[in-house]
């Protein structure tokens, strides 16, 4: 038999009677701490060096960012088996955090690639609006100010603010702030708006993005999950026009 606390009910009425805030629109990331030995880390730095000099790049250019500069698909170099398996490992384990259907996906690498920030280099806010997941790997992080992950609150609070005149109901913007260090996995959601604040370090920052994308597995079929694109399996491109 359960016992009737009578003082709880009392105090929840008296609790509900003055009022309270809810936490609600939750948005889950994923932070795990993947260490690679000294020989991994050597060798994807080499790489990255390596591809920089084939690609005609300025190493004197206070930001690297791979995708737009022609290394967009470090998941298919040798050099990443490793840390793409550990990543991958983290992508599951952070949909398996909050979804029961993880064997009826198919995850894809869609882009990957480095980034590299030198005194001064930041990242403006933006979202990957290619992909459903992101994720970032930090290779080298120097003991330095700045050069910190910021993520925004998809909401903002038109609320007022202790402010007068023009800036009464000035929009809220809520931000949640990571600082990096060396072998820290962050897993997101693509849309979510993020930048990286001016890194001051002498020596150069370097970390590893990864864009993917989800769809149904292909043993699910088409027509079998409604929010789901089906697997790429089914997919079909249109006819080429004849222009002639």
């Amino acid at each position: 038999m359960i016992e009737f606390d009578f003082q709880k009910l009392v105090d929840d009425i008296a609790s509900k009677g003055e009022g309270r805030c809810s936490p609600i629109f939750n948005v889950s990331i994923f932070e795990k701490d993947i260490i690679l030995s000294n020989e991994e880390q050597s060798k994807l730095k080499a790489f990255i060096s390596v591809q920089i000099d084939e690609h005609l790049q300025d190493k004197s250019d206070a930001n690297f960012t791979g995708d737009v500069k022609g290394m967009g698909a470090i998941h298919n170099e040798p050099a990443f088996h490793t840390i793409v398996l550990n990543i991958e490992q983290a992508v599951r384990d952070y949909l398996n955090s909050f979804s029961k259907m993880v064997d009826k996906l198919q995850i894809y690498h869609q882009k990957s690639w480095p980034v590299i920030l030198k005194s001064n280099g930041k990242v403006d806010g933006h979202s990957h609006t290619n992909a459903h997941l992101s994720a970032v790997y930090y290779l080298n992080v120097p003991k330095a100010n700045g050069g910190d992950l910021v993520f925004f609150s998809p909401i903002e609070l038109n609320l007022p603010s202790n402010s007068s005149g023009v800036d009464f109901l000035r929009p809220q913007t809520y931000m949640h702030v990571i600082k990096p260090y060396n072998g820290l996995l962050v897993v997101f959601p693509s849309a979510l708006r993020h930048e990286v604040t001016k890194y001051e370090g002498d020596e150069p920052r370097l970390s590893l993005s990864f864009d993917f994308v989800l769809t149904a597995s292909e043993e699910v079929g088409s027509g079998k999950i409604e929010n789901l694109a089906p697997s790429i399996k089914t997919w079909k491109p249109f006819t080429k026009q004849n222009n002639g």
